[in-house]
This record gives structure tokens, C-alpha cells and sequence, in this order.
């Protein structure tokens, strides 16, 4: 066991560490999201995929901001406003706009 001991303390400061990062709710305004489970309506949240500013992907309950609008499943959507665990959300089609914005 000391030799198992001694052999494991230098491989330790060389093998990867896992490293994970966590941020605030609030960091997903003003990101995309896909609508990726259901139709979003007022009243009747759908689940979406967005991507925080580190590349991680979260998973967030979104509805539309206006009473009007709804999003169906694949439709892309930008993220506007949260209500405890709710985003609003408006429709976006990134599609349309030139690529130096994306960038």
C-alpha cells in the first residue's frame, strides 16, 4: 500500500481533473434557444436547448412574450425575460441576417 501511495501522488498532478462551471440563470438572456420538446403558447411553456456563453448547453422551460405568438417544435427563439423559472421568449431567425453579425 506506501508504494501504491507513492506511485499515485506524482500520476495525479499529470492525469486531467474533471473541471465543470456553473452560471447565473440570468446568463441565458439574450441567447438562442431551440424549441426542442412541444409547442410554447402563453400559459403552456415548451422545453428548449440554449448555449451559455462557455458552450454548455442548458435545458429551459420557454414561453412567448406576446399572447399572439406561439413556437413550435425547431423553431429558434431568443431568450428576453425570466419569471422564476420561465423565460420569455420572441421568435428569431437568424437565418436572416448577414453572417458579420453572427460572428
Amino acid at each position: 500500500l506506501p508504494l501504491t501511495g507513492m506511485l499515485a501522488r506524482p500520476l495525479a498532478r499529470i492525469i486531467p481533473k474533471d473541471e465543470t462551471t456553473a452560471i447565473h440563470l440570468e446568463g441565458l438572456l439574450g441567447q438562442h434557444a431551440e424549441i426542442v420538446v412541444g409547442t410554447a403558447r402563453t400559459g403552456s411553456p415548451a422545453k428548449a436547448r440554449a448555449r451559455d456563453h462557455l458552450g454548455q448547453i442548458h435545458y429551459v422551460m420557454v414561453e412567448p412574450s406576446s399572447d399572439t405568438q406561439s413556437f413550435a417544435q425547431g423553431d429558434e427563439v431568443l431568450l428576453v425575460a425570466r419569471e422564476t423559472h420561465i423565460f420569455r421568449a420572441i421568435g428569431s431567425d437568424r437565418r436572416g441576417y448577414s453572417n458579420w453579425i453572427e460572428t
